[in-house]
């Protein structure tokens, strides 16, 4: 990594602001970007602001220096965060998610520059442009990686980062031997959930699959978040011999779970991020999402999806699943067969 031309001298920054409100997997995705800024300009203060569930993957994080919590809530509340980041007094701001609140703080934020991309309708918000403005051209690592050019910084990294604590790396080895899980067998997780309904493999595909990795000597973990519990549920009970059922861990431990698995198979969320972070070989499932931007990852990684006349379609709820529908349980076996399973130490 090494500082060439510049559109900010990254000798006039001091203080930085990066700004993704909301969703784990794209806050996981701006790892690089954030390792980035600080192993290029390693004076640099770096603040990141997002909602509360977000933040927790930065926990703990040796490249950002203060975590912001942005709350969901009325003008008076967008008021308050504007005067939080004033005081502050950020050289910079860079705007990573481009919506009509995030520019307002972001214009508002006081910052002499202000980094974003240049969407329609938000442009007033930015002195500096990321990108034509037309959305994610590159994948989203790439993409983001595009800020730190601003700066000088060629030739970003391209690894996500999460760091456990040692006492969640305890937690999740206790949690193993909990549940029977030492007994020498490879553990796959699997989860089915997703933010939406069209983002979801059916549940008796993942419960037939669950029950080949069991019937080939593997142990499975089906994990469920605190918006798919009854799709995780709905799985084990379509399952001829039960699995450990992993039901609403949080985040943090979470994360520490999947760290010891030998392997992931999951629909396009929030929880394919955090395993792609913690480099466990991994296949992402995709209906209308497109993996050549959403799955950035080529190591132990591979992406499955059938494309439809009518993809892509954005939707978020789909009354045919058509795309899902036509993925079958052999071919998720052999793609994820295919990368390289993690042996125990």
């Amino acid at each position: 990594m090494k500082n060439s031309g510049f559109q900010i001298d990254p000798k006039r920054i001091r203080k930085l602001l990066i700004i993704r409100p909301r969703f784990i997997g794209d806050v996981l995705l701006s790892t690089p970007l954030v390792r980035a800024l600080k192993s290029g300009i390693p004076r640099l203060k770096i603040s990141y602001l997002a909602e509360e569930a977000s933040l927790d993957v930065l926990k703990n994080n040796p490249y950002v220096d203060k975590l912001i919590t942005l709350e969901r809530g009325s003008l008076a509340d967008d008021l308050l965060m504007i005067k939080n980041i004033r005081k502050r007094k950020f050289d910079a701001v860079i705007d990573t998610f481009g919506n009509p609140r995030t520019a307002l703080l972001t214009y508002f934020s006081g910052a002499k520059y202000r980094i974003g991309w240049g969407h329609r309708g938000r442009k007033y918000a930015y002195t500096h442009f990321v990108g034509d403005g037309t959305g994610l051209s590159l994948d989203a690592i790439d993409e983001y990686n595009r800020a730190a050019r601003i700066f000088g910084i060629e030739s970003p990294a391209k690894e996500t980062f999460l760091k456990l604590t040692n006492a969640e790396r305890k937690f999740a080895n206790e949690y193993f031997r909990g549940h029977g899980l030492c007994s020498g067998k490879s553990v796959i997780g699997l989860h089915p959930g997703a933010s939406w309904p069209a983002k979801m493999w059916p549940p008796e595909k993942f419960a037939a699959l669950a029950d080949r990795f069991m019937a080939n000597g593997f142990n499975v973990i089906v994990f469920s978040g605190p918006k798919d519990r009854v799709v995780g549920a709905k799985v084990i009970m379509l399952m001829k011999k039960k699995p450990v059922f992993a039901d609403n861990l949080p985040l943090r431990a979470f994360s520490a779970v999947v760290s010891l698995l030998d392997g992931f198979i999951s629909n396009d969320n929030g929880a394919m991020h955090v395993a792609a972070a913690l480099k466990i070989p991994l296949a992402g499932i995709f209906g209308p999402g497109n993996p050549k931007v959403w799955f950035p990852y080529i190591k132990n990684a591979v992406w499955l999806q059938k494309i439809m006349p009518c993809w892509p379609c954005r939707k978020d709820h789909c009354e045919d699943m058509k795309c899902m529908r036509a993925l079958n349980v052999e071919e998720v076996y052999a793609a994820f067969a295919s990368i390289s399973v993690r042996k125990k130490k």
